[in-house]
């Protein structure tokens, strides 16, 4: 990992399936929109201790080979790396969007990293708020700034995790899809990918055949192609999971020589 400030893996994807954070069906469809690099953003409400980092840096296992992850050095970025990167090749890691320490980026550093995009790169970030609305209004809002319409070509999955009080667990309980509307709020649209029932304690994903056309028109992919894409490395991390195979360098460099 290309750090300017140390963001270090401390648990894969096959933890998080083990500890129940999410499915292997919801990972699958992750997996297949982060390796068309996605940016994405993981989101929990304001406390600490809903392991939207931990989850974040282990999706980012799911960008393609060779991505070269650099971690944004919070209030003193400078944005130097620009220069010497293959935006194509470079995902942004953000620990935080806010301005709770100076570790984590806001205000105009922030919307930067959204700008990136515009030159090929990609981001993946943690910010706090009370579901994707409330990130949506801070993301426009002062003192951050951008414009719907940046915040919906520029990022892609807005993931939502809490830590589950009843039975002190961690969940990821939804998945958006943020995308480019004309006939929405000053061009940006939401849908929800992914639900996360309490009764039941399982993930509900989408069915509608237009979301699927979407997802898989956003991927350059014919829509039965991505559908099966998404089961096939679904059944790749269930079976990483049967074998036991937990440990991070481990998962990632199998996900790194995934072949369809």
């Amino acid at each position: 990992m290309n750090s300017q400030q140390p963001v270090e893996p401390t648990i894969s994807v096959v933890d998080l399936l083990n500890q129940h954070v999410l499915d292997a069906a919801v990972a699958g469809l992750l997996w297949a929109l982060l390796a068309r690099r996605a940016s994405l953003l993981a989101v929990a409400g304001y406390y600490s201790g809903a392991g939207k980092t931990t989850t974040m840096v282990a999706l980012s296992s799911f960008y393609p080979a060779g991505t070269a992850l650099t971690v944004a050095r919070g209030r003193t970025e400078d944005f130097a790396f620009v220069r010497e990167a293959t935006p194509e090749r470079t995902t942004v890691l953000v620990p935080e969007f806010s301005d709770h320490t100076p570790a984590y980026l806001w205000g105009r550093s922030a919307a930067q990293v959204f700008e990136l995009r515009a030159k090929g790169f990609s981001f993946a970030g943690t910010m706090h708020g009370n579901g994707v609305e409330d990130v949506l209004t801070q993301l426009v809002q002062p003192p951050v700034s951008l414009h719907p319409s940046t915040v919906a070509s520029a990022l892609q999955i807005i993931l939502t995790q809490n830590m589950i009080e009843e039975i002190q667990e961690r969940r990821v309980t939804g998945v958006s899809w943020a995308y480019p509307n004309p006939r929405g709020p000053a061009g940006l649209g939401v849908k929800g990918l992914v639900a996360w029932n309490p009764r039941d304690d399982l993930w509900h994903r989408f069915s509608s055949p237009e979301t699927w056309q979407q997802l898989a028109a956003w991927g350059g992919a014919e829509v039965a192609t991505f559908e099966r894409e998404v089961q096939q490395r679904s059944a790749f991390l269930s079976d990483l999971q049967t074998a036991g195979i937990t440990v991070y360098q481990d998962v990632h460099e199998r996900i790194a020589t995934y072949h369809l």
